[in-house]
């Protein structure tokens, strides 16, 4: 299971030269919110303020701070289990942006693969020629990565507390002769939603 922990975050500030273009972005300052490991309850007096945030971010721009396997590994075996064991996890469907709706285990089995079918002809007989094309998913497909947080606002004890709630992987999607159509998510998986 993909896990996340906010270890500090920052509003970042514009800078701009004297003519007005931009230069670069820079943190005002650092913060360490809290990180919950249970959501709270938002209906709660002293929670005066809740978001849920999705945010977007490079596999390129993850440092690896243990072991020796890249994202895309980690993704592979990931969904190697995930197609193992797809009668007992909960994965949501891409349509639903929240992952409340559940993708059924035939669907979660086929997860990464599709078969093609390939059509063309012998230009010397003119014969049509049906090619069967299989499509394996490659770690390393995955460009990107969506976290979805709650963020909470405690009146109480004046505290931001960052809930991690799941992340959906983003893949590009492609048609037949290999042009781009568009990107989103592969499916989303919420933390602690097996056997649901």
């Amino acid at each position: 299971m993909f896990k996340m922990k906010v270890i500090s975050m920052a509003p970042m500030i514009m800078r701009y030269n004297d003519v007005g273009e931009f230069l670069e972005m820079e943190p005002l300052f650092w913060m360490k919110p809290e990180a919950l490991a249970a959501t709270p309850g938002l209906m709660a007096e002293n929670i005066t303020w809740a978001t849920r945030v999705y945010h977007n971010f490079s596999l390129e721009s993850v440092k690896v701070i243990k072991g020796k396997q890249t994202s895309g590994e980690i993704l592979e075996i990931m969904i190697e289990d995930l197609r193992k064991n797809a009668e007992d996890v909960y994965l949501g469907i891409t349509f639903d942006a929240d992952g409340n709706e559940k993708m059924d285990a035939k669907h979660i089995k086929l997860l990464g693969s599709s078969v093609d079918s390939i059509i063309t002809f012998d230009p010397k007989t003119f014969k049509e020629i049906i090619q069967v094309v299989k499509n394996d998913f490659k770690g390393k497909d995955i460009k990107n990565i969506r976290l979805m947080q709650d963020w909470v606002w405690d009146e109480n004890t004046k505290q931001l507390s960052i809930t991690y709630i799941g992340f959906k992987p983003i893949i590009d999607r492609v048609d037949a002769n290999g042009n781009f159509l568009n990107s989103g998510p592969m499916f989303i998986r919420r933390m602690g939603w097996d056997s649901l």
